[in-house]
């Protein structure tokens, strides 16, 4: 690089920020904030200037100098400065934006070779050019390119093949010149003396094929033939080598579009060309009289569909030359402005085009769309108070609704003032910014309003403040009815703004959304009245509700409609043919252009099922006063506006209004009453030529409303009748719809019919009633795809196809659909008709034979196999097929076409790619190395938009229990916040499922982090991975930046820090209520962990015994854990000499075998049975999952399994062995089962569940065991002294196991009592020395007390809600469930569980032993703060744990039985003395005379009321004998309930009777005794109250209670 300024050779700094990017360590994915932050900065820092030039001395001398010869006497200085040119020269290699190189590789090996600039970011032109990249910074340009004659540089110039190269850049060609030292190149030469900004310069080189458009001549026109060739600016058009057909059919109407914007004013520049080329990520590029526009536009002469969007594109292209290019925006808030003209004066020109029907049908659905956007979720079009550019998502909408609000402006100055609209207004601003009087050719809001001001005379004030700095959109509802006394006709108005309702309650979104409360103005409404006129009124609209009256203009008279019977229209017609007047103009009311000549037949109207009026319908026709109400005829209001009247008078709107939006409407409210009369109206719409394609394309979409079964799908039969009239032949029309035939070759000359025909098959496929017909509808579009036959139709009929292949896949789709529809892994669903399992076949092998068919033969743009990709996709997702991968992914490879490619990457990243190594790694790699930038874009974007999509369909699993939340819900306990934020508390449970799922992918986080640190990185594509972090990945906390600040020297006192007093170890003891004992264990000293509730633990108030030391070893903790667990317990220490004994239960020696076992070599016929006996109950027991089926180590998740297991065992195996007879004795088979639990003891480490589990299970058997031989043995009549040594004094649990005999109990019981010694034995710390025994203390054991307020808080207690824990709640969690709760006891040891991360993410850590600490230490004031710890403990462990593993199921388990249990602790019941007191008053409303008619529930039956239940809801009924029962149940805690029920008893009689009937006012007596006795009560209670005073406790202070934790 080198810089001369004034021909000096000058000093420069270039710095780019974006290379210092980096972070301590690259591999943490966590450090993406880093990233992201020096990212933000390094871009803000480059918009101050990545390139500093040092001025030579000289200069500076002589700038100094000027700046002092110019000075005035008054200080100041004229802005006058000494020029200098800068010469910069320099060379770009791989650029990050702003260039774009296509050229051939091994996968495109025909690929042509070009190259042009892309400003996919406002500033990609800094990325080749040194400039100021600045919109408003212009200037005039001299271009010059240097490039190769020929593409291969042949020097044969005649060579056929040989293409020269061209150049086409922004402003006007010069010339072009052989170089002068290399004849093999070209210069070709460029001036642009507009001034322009350097963000709207463009070029583009490569072999292009060059078109020049002549100059159009009209007869008017013909005599300034030279004048116009001079008003006219030249425009070329420039193609890809075989591409010319279709260029000049795609670019035709250009010098049309020219001619139709010179008239709005004169063309800004001096030339116009459009380039086409390859590989462009948008459309189109505009610059200065070039646009650089995607092949994808393109189109031949056998294309239909493409024609109107392509030249839609094009013309706007052409028309932002005058707004957007040479006239720009002010300020980024004014974009709405510039962006809207460019649409609004294209939009005119597409009128021209194509007519007004399609200008208004467009509108009108555009202003559906805003209509259904602008909810409260998007900004006003216009922010004056916002600097920066909006972003995409914004933009969209932006691009949106400006032209929509300018046509309405437009209409609203055209009704007022001088009629001046927006035709006088463009204009105007037009000829300002050539004349220069618009200053930097820039345009802002405020001097546009002033300019619509000033040339119309009307005040925009209120328009803008509504439609341009507000947002939001009103929803009209009118009612109209007739007033004959005054010949009025009434309107009720009433407005509402679903903006404003949305964010009322919410400051923050009212001041950034800005919705409008009520939106001003006036609209028209026209009534057609009796004499057939139409009459216009216009209703000024100044508050939200109003009452209108409408003079009647026409005098009383009979309304003569085209609506009329068959029969009375027949009549009429011979009446009139007899010379009848008043028949005559009958008949002249009848719209001869929307008739129908096929349905005047008798015949033909019962062939088409075609329905009449009845006679009741034509004298409720005779009896309207007018036609038919159009609301805002004008068409002049965004918004929706819902009107009802009666169906007749939606048909004469639709027969007799020739305005296409009229027409439309009039359709959709005829389908929001389907009926058989509806469907003929809708199927006459269809088939009469006359009506405008689009309105008959709504109403064949429409015909589906009426396919209902209760209309003996009416609706289908019409759909299918007109398909069969346009697509067979006559002869087979008149067989039924299932019969198969042929159709007819395939003609689209009549454009308008192929259109209606397309949407006939969409209609179609919308129809899925779970009957009978739908296999005729899939069988009738399999037909169509089938036999379709194109050989003679001029046009294309790949999106025919395509449309045909979407419309099958839909109907196969199921009727019901999953709750969520996730993608199924190998298999398909079962289909349980065969009829359907045919159609599905038959329609794979027509859509592969499509999708093969357009792989050797491609159709336009390879239409043909993207839909056959996402009908793929649809079955797949509607689990019809399998989930396969390798049909997108074989379509994913380059050599594709990028739209196949885009359309196969999205298949694919909807297949749970995250969940597959080799997929990540090949999507990843395809964002950092695919050739193709459109590519790399398009996936990396379609990775950000997966997560979200995966998560719908619920792929991606819900954090947390969805039960849980309803149950919480239903308590009353959901914070008010997130109730009035639910949405934001989606995306928080959205975060976390995706950050639970997907962020624990280990292969994505090694190649995110490469992606974003590459400095050849594309920028867009580092912003989407920066993005997937964000959703995937917590953020690590940096550091908070420090400053020093030196002051002077002070004198300070240094204080020594005093040393924290020494924590005690905690122990815990489980106290067990009656006979049985727990073993007693200490607790070691947990780890330390940064819990928020970790509080300094002091000794205890209750020593801990220990009742003996447990007599099997300590098992030490494997060192490696294969699942990432963090409630793994913390491995204990290994005593150094454990005492060591026998098994529990030891297996006898073989000479100690019975005389019975001994002979012969199987098990004889006692034993069998006992061992059969005793499996069963082994099968039966909840851990028989465990062992019940051999161990998978793939679906089991137990790598390693067969290398460390060699000889495996389970349940299933035993039983076949039992079957088999394979055991000599039954001791062998007792073999078995213990080889099975050493197996599960030696796999997995001692604290994991399974090894717990397997101890529980071993004492089961053990127990059951020891049962089944002492039986045996009394049933052999042997002795007691034969028995195995083990089982008559052995250890502890096999001592246990017989006492279960002496003291029978409950075996869940039993189990939990042997479970808990376990649980003691497995975290007993080494042998302690033997303490003292405590003094013995005579009654009960002492127990845990906690002193909690009960009832409600007093003055002097800040707490709301203060109930006392109940015991059971805490007590069933840590008895009935010790092997769920293990991995819970005790701190989570980060370093020892392998979980070294678990405090980075789990900030408010708990465990039971810190909850047995805090409620020790008293910190609990309330149950809801015990509650909160409790559930802390199960969301801890759900936040780290990935779905699916041991230890999450063991927290939903723990969770689930809290919740049953806590329900019942927190329940309030009224006592036994309350419910004696509400029963005897209830008693004496039940005796009492008023009480009468409330004694018993309301029989409608019985009492002849069958609509009781209809007024009065059946769960809110009510009646003296429920009360009752409910109270002797105990299903209310307090009389106040008691109260509200007896309210509800009174309030049903009012509903049902009347206020002031006899049985509302018996009710009224009855709730009185009710409210007098309750008044007693309390008189009462308030005595006794200040009588007494407890001895024990101050007075006010509630009694405490005790409870009992372990």
């Amino acid at each position: 690089m080198k810089v001369t300024v004034a021909g000096v050779v000058s000093d420069y700094i270039h710095y780019d920020p974006l290379v210092n990017i980096h972070v301590a360590n690259r591999s943490d994915v966590h450090l993406y904030p880093e990233i992201k932050r020096k990212l933000y900065s390094a871009l803000s820092e480059g918009d101050e200037g990545e390139l500093s030039i040092g001025l030579p001395a000289d200069m500076v001398a002589r700038q100094e100098q000027a700046f002092n010869n110019n000075s005035q006497p008054d200080g100041t200085v004229p802005i006058e400065a000494v020029s200098f040119v800068i010469r910069i020269d320099y060379i770009v290699r791989n650029p990050p934006e702003g260039l774009e190189f296509v050229v051939p590789t091994e996968a495109y090996p025909y690929r042509v070779p070009h190259m042009y600039t892309t400003p996919s970011v406002p500033d990609a032109a800094r990325c080749w050019v040194p400039c100021v990249d600045n919109l408003w910074e212009r200037c005039t340009w001299d271009l010059q390119f240097v490039v190769p004659r020929f593409l291969d540089e042949r020097p044969d110039e005649d060579e056929e093949g040989n293409f020269p190269v061209v150049v086409v850049a922004s402003g006007d060609f010069m010339e072009q010149v052989s170089h002068p030292y290399n004849s093999s190149k070209n210069i070709f030469l460029f001036n642009q003396p507009v001034p322009t900004s350097v963000q709207h310069i463009a070029f583009a080189a490569g072999p292009f094929h060059v078109l020049e458009l002549p100059i159009e001549e009209s007869p008017a026109d013909a005599e300034k033939e030279d004048e116009e060739e001079v008003l006219q600016p030249q425009m070329h058009v420039f193609c890809l080598p075989g591409l010319e057909g279709m260029l000049a059919t795609t670019t035709s109407f250009y010098r049309s579009a020219m001619r139709f914007y010179s008239t709005l004013g004169a063309y800004p520049f001096g030339s116009f060309k459009a380039v086409f080329v390859d590989e462009l990520p948008a459309q189109r590029f505009d610059s200065a009289t070039l646009s650089i526009i995607s092949n994808d536009l393109l189109y031949g002469e056998d294309a239909i569909e493409q024609v109107y969007e392509s030249r839609m594109s094009l013309s706007h292209a052409l028309a932002v030359q005058w707004i957007g290019i040479n006239v720009v925006q002010k300020t980024w808030s004014d974009t709405w402005l510039i962006n809207g003209l460019g649409s609004y004066i294209a939009s005119l020109f597409f009128r021209k085009m194509f007519g007004n029907n399609e200008y208004r049908l467009r509108l009108k659905k555009d202003m559906d769309r805003v209509v259904t956007l602008d909810m409260g979720s998007q900004y006003p079009i216009c922010q004056p108070a916002v600097m920066e550019p909006p972003d995409s998502a914004q933009l969209y909408f932006i691009n949106l609704k400006a032209p929509l609000v300018l046509y309405i402006l437009d209409r609203h100055l055209g009704k007022s003032g001088t009629s001046h609209s927006l035709s006088r207004v463009i204009p105007k601003i037009l000829l300002s910014a050539i004349s220069g009087d618009l200053a930097g050719n820039t345009l802002t809001t405020l001097s546009f309003l002033r300019t619509c001001r000033k040339i119309s005379g009307v005040d925009p004030r209120i328009f803008a403040e509504q439609w341009i700095y507000g947002s939001g959109c009103p929803h009209f509802t009118f009612s109209a009815s007739f007033n004959r006394k005054k010949l009025v006709v009434e309107f009720m108005m009433r407005q509402v703004c679903p903006a404003f309702e949305a964010n009322r309650a919410d400051p923050a979104a009212m001041a950034l959304y800005k919705p409008v409360s009520f939106f001003e103005g006036t609209i028209t409404v026209r009534i057609h009245e009796a004499d057939g006129t139409p009459y216009e009124h216009v209703l000024d609209i100044r508050a939200p509700q109003k009452h209108y009256e409408v003079l009647f203009n026409t005098k009383y008279k009979r309304v003569r409609r085209n609506t009329k019977r068959y029969i009375s229209r027949k009549a009429a017609a011979l009446a009139a043919a007899q010379g009848d007047s008043e028949a005559m103009e009958d008949i002249s009311l009848l719209n001869e252009a929307f008739t129908l000549p096929l349905w005047e037949d008798d015949n033909e109207r019962a062939k088409w099922k075609v329905a009449d009026w009845t006679e009741e319908d034509e004298q409720r026709m005779a009896g309207a006063t007018y036609e038919w109400i159009r609301m805002d005829a004008d068409f002049e209001w965004i918004g929706e506006i819902a009107f009802d009247q009666p169906d007749f008078m939606w048909v004469s709107q639709l027969q007799r209004d020739r305005d296409v939006v009229a027409q439309l409407e009039a359709l959709r409210a005829l389908a929001r009453q389907p009926s058989p009369i509806v469907s003929s109206f809708l199927t006459h719409t269809v088939l009469v030529p006359n009506y405008f394609y689009r309105v008959r394309m709504e109403a064949a979409l429409l015909l589906m409303r009426c396919a209902s079964e209760d209309m003996q799908f009416i609706g289908i039969f019409h759909l299918l009748k007109i398909f069969t009239a346009w697509c067979y032949e006559p002869q087979q029309r008149r067989h039924e719809f299932g019969t198969r035939f042929i159709p007819r070759p395939n003609d689209f000359s009549n454009i308008p019919d192929y259109f209606v025909r397309k949407s006939i098959i969409v209609s179609l496929a919308q129809f899925r009633e779970g009957h009978k017909m739908d296999h005729v509808v899939t069988r009738f579009l399999l037909d169509q795809l089938k036999f379709n036959d194109n050989t003679t139709n001029p046009y294309s009929d790949g999106l025919y196809i395509s449309t045909l292949i979407a419309a099958v896949g839909a109907t196969l789709l199921p009727t019901i659909q999953a709750e969520q529809s996730q993608l199924m892994a190998t298999t398909q669903a079962p289909l349980e008709k065969t009829q359907e399992a045919d159609l599905l076949r038959d329609a794979l092998i027509e859509v592969e034979r499509y999708r093969e068919m357009d792989r050797l033969v491609p159709s336009m743009h390879n239409v043909v196999s993207i839909a056959a990709l996402e009908w793929y996709l649809m079955l797949m997702m509607g689990n019809m097929i399998g989930n396969d991968v390798s049909i997108f992914l074989k379509y994913t490879r380059e050599g594709n076409y990028p739209g196949v490619r885009m359309a196969a990457f999205d298949g694919l990243l909807l297949m749970k790619w995250y969940s597959s190594k080799t997929l990540i790694r090949y999507i990843m790699a395809v964002i950092a190395t695919d050739s193709s930038r459109l590519i790399r874009r398009h996936v990396a974007r379609g990775v950000c938009e997966s997560f979200a999509v995966l998560f719908a369909i619920g792929d991606i699993p819900w954090v947390g229990s969805k039960a849980q939340d309803v149950l919480i819900e239903e308590d009353g306990s959901t914070p008010v916040v997130e109730k009035k934020n639910p949405k934001k508390k989606e995306v928080d449970v959205m975060l976390k499922s995706l950050q639970k799922n997907a962020g624990k992918a280990l292969s994505l986080r090694e190649c995110i982090m490469p992606i974003i640190l590459a400095p050849d990185t594309d920028p867009q594509v580092r912003l989407c991975m920066l993005k997937v972090c964000d959703l995937l990945y917590r953020a690590a906390e940096e550091s908070v930046p420090t400053l020093k600040i030196t002051l002077p020297a002070t004198p300070v006192v240094e204080v020594p820090p005093q040393s924290p007093a020494p924590v005690s170890t905690p122990t815990l003891k489980l106290v067990k209520a009656g006979p049985r004992r727990l073993s007693s264990f200490n607790v070691p000293p947990p780890s330390p962990s940064p819990s928020v509730d970790a509080i300094p633990t002091p000794k205890p108030k209750l020593r801990l015994m220990t009742s003996k030391v447990p007599d099997s070893p300590v098992p030490p903790l494997a060192s490696t854990v294969n699942v990432r667990d963090h409630r793994l317990m913390p491995p204990p220490p290994v005593p150094a000499r454990a005492n060591t004994v026998d098994e529990e239960v030891r297996r006898p020696k073989k000479k100690e075998k019975s005389a019975t076992d001994a002979q012969g070599k199987g098990l004889s016929a006692a034993d069998r049975k006992m061992c059969e006996r005793v499996l069963d109950k082994l099968f039966k027991h909840h851990h028989a999952r465990l062992f019940g089926q051999p161990v998978d180590p793939v679906r089991d998740n137990a790598p390693g399994y067969w290398e460390k297991i060699k000889t495996p065992m389970d349940l299933s195996t035993i039983r076949e062995k039992l079957k088999r007879h394979s055991y000599p004795d039954r001791f062998a088979f007792e073999s078995d089962f213990q080889l099975m639990i050493r197996n599960a003891q030696e796999y997995n480490p001692t604290t994991h569940p399974v090894h717990i589990a397997s101890k529980a299970f071993d004492i089961f058997f053990k127990n059951e065991w020891a049962k089944a031989n002492k039986a045996l043995d009394k049933a052999t009549s042997r002795s007691t002294q034969n028995l195995p040594p083990s089982l008559v004094g052995g250890d502890d649990m096999a001592t246990a196991a017989l006492a279960l005999e002496v003291e029978p109990l409950q075996e869940q019981d039993k189990v939990t009592v042997e479970a808990a010694d376990e649980l003691a034995a497995l975290i007993e710390p080494a042998p302690q020395p033997p303490l003292p025994a405590p003094p013995t203390l005579p009654g009960p054991q002492p127990s845990l007390k906690l002193k909690l307020t009960s009832g409600r808080s007093t003055p002097k207690d800040a707490v709301a809600r203060a109930t006392p824990p109940a015991p059971p709640a805490v007590e069933s969690l840590l008895r009935k469930d010790l092997i769920h709760v293990a991995p819970f006891a005790f701190p989570v040891d980060a370093v020892a569980q392998g979980c070294p991360t678990y405090y980075d993410e789990i900030k408010e850590p708990m465990d039971f032993m810190t909850l047995e600490n805090n409620l020790n230490s008293g910190r609990y004031k309330t149950m809801e703060q015990f509650e909160r710890n409790m559930r802390l403990i199960y969301s801890n462990c759900r936040q780290f744990n990935p779905p699916g593993l041991p230890i999450v199921e063991s927290a939903n388990h723990l969770e689930a039985v809290f919740n049953k249990e806590w329900v019942k602790a927190m329940e309030k019941k009224l006592s036994s003395g309350d419910r004696a007191i509400a029963i005897k008053i209830l008693n004496t409303m039940f005796n009492d005379d008023s009480g009468f008619y409330f004694r018993e529930p309301v029989d409608p039956v019985k009492l002849g009321i069958p609509h009781y239940f209809q007024v009065v809801d059946r769960k809110d009924a009510r009646d003296l004998r429920t009360i009752k029962q409910n109270v002797q149940a105990g299903k209310y805690g307090s009389f106040e309930q008691i109260g509200a029920d007896v309210q509800l008893m009174v309030s049903n009689a009012v509903k049902f009777n009347g206020l002031d009937s006899h049985v509302a006012k018996m009710a009224e007596t009855n709730a009185r005794m009710w409210n007098s006795a309750m008044t007693k009560k309390r008189k009462e209670d308030a005595k006794k109250a200040s009588t007494h005073t407890n001895p024990q406790e101050p007075t006010g202070e509630p009694p405490s209670k005790k409870i009992r934790l372990f």
